[in-house]
Formats: C-alpha cells, sequence, structure tokens
C-alpha cells in the first residue's frame, strides 16, 4: 500500500465519520452502552474495558473497506496527482464528469487562474445588479481591468462593464438590438480633427478598384468590396488586413459634395445666360 493509497483511507475515514466515538458507559450503570455512540448503523459499538470478537471487529472492518471501496468508484487518485471525480483515468490534474458547480458571495470571484511563471491572472466571478439578476465577470487583476462582461439579459460587453447592447467594445464601437453594426465616432474619442479636401478624396476615389469575390471560407456567396492591400493609404488599416467603410463612405461623401456644388455653380451659369 502506497502513501496515495494511504491518504485516501484516511480521508475516507474523517470525510464519512467525523464524529466517531467509542461508547461510553454512565457511571451509575457500566454495562449499559450509552447510544449513539457516534458510528453508523451498521457497525459495532464497543462498550469500555469490553473484549472485541472477531466477527465485531472484522463487520467494523469491512464496513469501512465498503465506503472506501464506493468512495475510489467516484474519486480517482493516481499516483502521479492526477485527480478524476467521476473519470477512473484522469490525464490532467483534475478531470470531472458532469454538472459542476461553483459557489461564491456576490461579487467574490468564484474561480481564479493564474501563471506560475509570471504572476498573471485571470478571475472569474458573478455580480449582482441590484436585483435579482447576476452579471459574469472575466477580469484581469493585474491591470485592474474587466476584459469581458455578460450581463443577464445577454448583453456582452468587451472592456465594458455595464453594456447596454447585444455587443459593445472598450472603444465605443457595438451592435444595436437591430443587429447593425455602428462604429464609434463621438468627437471625445477623436483628436487632429481637419477637413479632408476634394484633392485629397478625389485622389483616393480614382485609386479605388471595386471587385467582386468570395471569400475562401464561404465559396458559395459573392461579395463586392475592395481589396485591403490595394487601397490607397489613407483609407488602409495598418495590417492592411481590413477596411472600415467609413473611410470610404467618407471621400465618397466629399467628392459627391465638390461634384454637387459643380452642379449648382453650371446650372446657375445656365440660368443667367
Amino acid at each position: 500500500m502506497n502513501l496515495i493509497n494511504i491518504f485516501i483511507i484516511m480521508l475516507i475515514i474523517l470525510i464519512n465519520f467525523p464524529t466517531i466515538l467509542w461508547a461510553d458507559t454512565p457511571a451509575d450503570n457500566p454495562a449499559r452502552v450509552i447510544t449513539p455512540c457516534g458510528l453508523p448503523d451498521d457497525m459495532n459499538c464497543f462498550e469500555d474495558r469490553k473484549t472485541a470478537y472477531a466477527p465485531e471487529v472484522n463487520a467494523n472492518f469491512k464496513a469501512v473497506y465498503d465506503r472506501i471501496q464506493k468512495f475510489s468508484s467516484v474519486i480517482t487518485i493516481l499516483e502521479n496527482g492526477n485527480v478524476g471525480i467521476g473519470r477512473s483515468s484522469p490525464q490532467s490534474k483534475l478531470e470531472v464528469q458532469g454538472e459542476t458547480k461553483l459557489h461564491s458571495k456576490d461579487g467574490a470571484y468564484a474561480l481564479s487562474l493564474r501563471n506560475l511563471d509570471n504572476g498573471g491572472i485571470w478571475q472569474f466571478k458573478l455580480q449582482g445588479d441590484g436585483r435579482t439578476s447576476n452579471n459574469f465577470h472575466l477580469s484581469n487583476t493585474n491591470y485592474d481591468i474587466t476584459a469581458m462582461t455578460i450581463r443577464s439579459n445577454g448583453c456582452v460587453g468587451l472592456g465594458q462593464v455595464s453594456p447596454i447592447n447585444p455587443l459593445e467594445m472598450k472603444s465605443g464601437a457595438f451592435v444595436s438590438a437591430g443587429g447593425v453594426w455602428t462604429d464609434a465616432s463621438s468627437r471625445e474619442y477623436k483628436e487632429n480633427i481637419s477637413d479632408l479636401t476634394y484633392e485629397e478624396a478625389n485622389t483616393v476615389l480614382d485609386k479605388l478598384k471595386p471587385v467582386k469575390f468570395n471569400y475562401k471560407v464561404d465559396k458559395m456567396d459573392e461579395y463586392i468590396g475592395f481589396i485591403a492591400e490595394d487601397v490607397p493609404d489613407l483609407v488602409a488599416s495598418k495590417n492592411r488586413k481590413g477596411l472600415s467603410s467609413m473611410d470610404i463612405v467618407a471621400v465618397l461623401t466629399k467628392v459627391l459634395q465638390a461634384q454637387q456644388d459643380k452642379i449648382k455653380e453650371l446650372e446657375s451659369l445656365i440660368k443667367n445666360k
């Protein structure tokens, strides 16, 4: 029997028999056993100074053995330290089969994941909202940020603690309840604001090359748009892997406004002839 098996046996005894006491006898009647003595119903209680006979002792050991066998069929502890609950051959430090519940007080972290090499910590918790609903939070305590929040109404916030839309980003962008992606565009998010000139917009428009295509992961549907690597720098993303439709809209708007001004000017000239 190795040390792990001995540990399991001791653990079983502590879990199953927290109140084990040998039967005591009252001072005025030493022959009478005070019951209950703390042992399960299928085990014997012995009086003080009584000889324990083999059948009685064996019955007690068998009861302990049966409980150990029952416990071992539910929890497995391998020699390498892996623990399985409902798993007979755990390949990880802890494997659980079946419904698992973590309980914690309101706002207290229920689970923490720590990187032992650099001390990084991610924590999960439930936070009440003043009613019966609870919001799920995933936080990085090293930087004191809440990376993700899932409210009880289904709204998800990435860097947002109290999202009011189905999906909200820390940048201010969000997906509305109608399923429309909305870019963050408030003045409070921006700086170095200046007018886009007609020359800049017209140059970009001249160099845009609309194409038809399908995505490699979606060969059935055809799309129209632009290739991120081919657009002018003014509307290109940093990694040239994506495009912002608002950039294209701004270019088109500026060129169209200039054309409208030109049309009005020509109409005025024609009218005054």
